[in-house]
């Protein structure tokens, strides 16, 4: 298609890769034009994809001549190299782990309507840590949306395609499930399950003959598993399996990963018919032990299937956790109507239907104002505060979108730039000093803000890329070290050393409130039990005194989860007194060792829940952790 270069992104001083094309040099201006438009779909549909097994895309545009797009940068090699080079990884283990990893991308592309109909071995890249990411949608099919290919029209490469996609019939993820079949048996076999000198004898071979056995080529695989090859390159596409990850899951039970080889059956031992002895049976030791064995063998068959199933429920919620689609929540819960993650599902259902129920019914946020009686009064004074309305950030917000952040792996919430009203909420009782007065604040610049708090995976990944060793464990150690748990215990230095090395800074107090508040000026967004993680008064709320893994309750308007409760979070100023003048992108002053914190956390009362409300400390404790912004283009 054209050039990749390997490039410097100056704002973010990160390597990014560059695929360009020169239209001019692409045939008729037709021509030109129908690349174009296939490069920015490839952008398009990738960027709506965040998952740590595909290849981020970061930018798209044209230049002149040139359209471009910018991804992230894979330090590694393709798939291309573990095929019939000498030292490659060859075990089933090794070669079903990396496909394994694509089917789960794969399957969380086709969750969100996209076709990649291009899979094969040099489009799965292999990172140095041996990590896997699949790239170049640039032929991928956006399913939701009019297609630009002219119906018949063949794209992709032939060796892996699918009889229906040779034929130009309707693609679906099922034909991605070829492909990767395709890629599994090259792995397998040491070369392509179809081969020709010409196009028309390749695409004879795969309408119409099946796969040869890989013995034929001297690989001797075991029946089950060449069975499975064939059940997932079925020429008729409904034949095949359900999804990627239970065809990977079906190879791995061929080739009995994971688990014991089935036990052979003991044959009895052979009785005289003429001597018949009655005596007390004492079973022979080599009998007991094989009756154990195949008890252990059955509990084992057992326990791997649930952890199969609870892999591919996982993998299924995985695809779905961060949806915008209401669909994509409800195909959930129809699949998995007892799963785990119900609860989470229908939470967030339940938060887009209110979002959609809210973006209908109203464009623009505002405060109730004086004139009608219905302001609040600032605790302490008796005075209304001066309102002004809130600038709208929903629409602003879905033109923005969300992008994966490749240094820490944490998705990131752009948000737009706009004027809000900062301290005591209307009508809040609760408001202390340090919250007054009411001021306005406008934020000029726009900025990315961590979806949810920095987690220990994150943590843990800035640890051993910085060779610095992990803060002290918190009083929750317990729980402290799963990888979706909120990072905690951390010092302000700490924290800002992280999110300087994930391209950021901690955030400012007025970023945060603007963030927390998303256009909505109650102390809450919501209903405590349904968005946060709290202690309560006495041990009223719902928490447990310890954190819970992050993105588990409703989020805000703008999809932030956990700005309040779960941890308590540090901010980049140390707090000083509101002053009541109208005030443009705020920064605090950085004096003495206490620093501002935001939300409340799992140990907080509900008087910590509530979006203006400040408090003060060091970040090293139980329950505090921190989030990062990342500058916005």
């Amino acid at each position: 298609m054209g050039i990749v270069y390997r490039a410097l992104d100056t704002a973010l001083g990160r390597t990014v890769a560059i695929k360009t094309i020169a239209l001019s040099s692409q045939g008729t201006p037709k021509e030109a034009e129908q690349l174009r438009e296939r490069l920015m779909r490839e952008a398009q549909a990738a960027a709506t994809l965040s998952h740590p097994n595909v290849v981020a895309v970061y930018d798209v545009g044209q230049e002149g001549d040139i359209a471009y797009i910018v991804m992230e940068f894979v330090q590694g090699g393709t798939l291309d190299h573990a095929v019939g080079e000498p030292g490659a990884p060859r075990s089933p283990e090794a070669l079903l782990k990396v496909i394994e990893e694509v089917a789960h991308a794969l399957d969380y592309a086709h969750a969100h309507g996209i076709v990649h109909r291009d899979v094969k071995p040099g489009n799965i890249f292999i990172q140095e840590d041996g990590g896997v990411k699949l790239g170049d949608f640039g032929v991928a099919k956006v399913t939701w949306s009019r297609t630009m290919t002219e119906a018949g029209t063949l794209v992709g490469s032939p060796h892996y395609m699918a009889p229906e996609q040779l034929k130009g019939d309707r693609v679906t993820g099922r034909s991605d499930q070829f492909a990767l079949a395709a890629v599994a048996y090259t792995l397998l076999a040491g070369r392509r399950p179809f081969d020709a000198d010409t196009f028309a004898t390749l695409a004879s071979k795969i309408l119409f003959e099946e796969a040869p056995s890989p013995s034929t080529f001297g690989v001797h695989l075991p029946p089950e598993v060449e069975a499975v090859l064939r059940k997932a390159m079925s020429k008729d596409s409904s034949n095949r399996f359900a999804n990627c990850t239970e065809f990977v899951e079906a190879l791995e039970d061929a080739f009995h990963i994971g688990r014991p080889a089935p036990v052979p059956a003991t044959p009895p031992e052979a009785v005289e018919p003429r001597r018949v002895e009655l005596r007390k049976w004492v079973p022979p030791a080599t009998a007991v032990a094989a009756v154990l064995l195949v008890i252990v063998s059955i509990v084992l068959f057992l326990w791997m299937r649930q952890q199969r199933e609870a892999r591919s429920e996982a993998a299924a919620w995985e695809s779905v956790r961060n949806s915008k689609q209401a669909a994509a929540f409800e195909n959930y819960l129809k699949q998995y109507p007892k799963g785990r993650f119900v609860p989470e599902a229908r939470a967030g259902l339940e938060a887009l239907r209110k979002a959609a129920s809210v973006a209908a019914a109203s464009t623009k946020v505002t405060i109730p104002a004086e004139s009608k009686g219905t302001a609040a009064t600032q605790p302490g004074t008796g005075k209304a505060p001066v309102v002004k309305p809130v600038k709208p950030v929903l629409g602003l917000l879905r033109a923005l979108g969300q992008r994966v952040n490749p240094k820490d792996g944490l998705v990131y919430v752009a948000v737009p730039p706009g004027s809000f009203q900062m301290g005591c909420s209307p009508g809040d009782s609760r408001c202390s000093e340090d919250e007054q007065p009411v001021h306005s604040v406008t934020l000029s610049k726009g900025f990315c803000i961590g979806q949810t708090e920095v987690t220990v995976e994150a943590y843990q990944r800035f640890a051993r890329a910085s060779g610095q060793e992990m803060p002290p464990a918190p009083g929750v150690a317990s729980y402290w070290r799963e990888a979706r748990q909120p990072m905690l215990n951390v010092t302000w230095e700490e924290a800002s050393a992280f999110c300087k090395w994930a391209g950021g800074q901690l955030p400012t107090e007025a970023q945060w409130e603007y963030a927390a508040r998303a256009g909505d000026t109650r102390p809450l967004y919501g209903k405590p039990d349904e968005i946060a993680w709290y202690s309560g008064d006495r041990g009223s709320g719902n928490s447990d005194y310890k954190p819970h893994p992050v993105g588990q309750k409703a989020p805000n308007a703008l999809g932030l989860y956990d700005m309040l409760g779960n941890a308590q979070e540090l901010c980049w100023d140390s707090p000083q007194k509101y002053s009541a003048e109208a005030a443009t992108d705020p920064v605090g002053p950085l004096t003495g060792d206490e620093h501002a914190m935001r939300g409340g956390g799992f140990m907080s009362s509900l008087n910590s829940l509530r979006s203006s409300f400040r408090y003060r400390g060091s970040g090293r404790g139980d329950d505090s952790g921190f989030r990062c912004v990342l500058p916005l283009k």
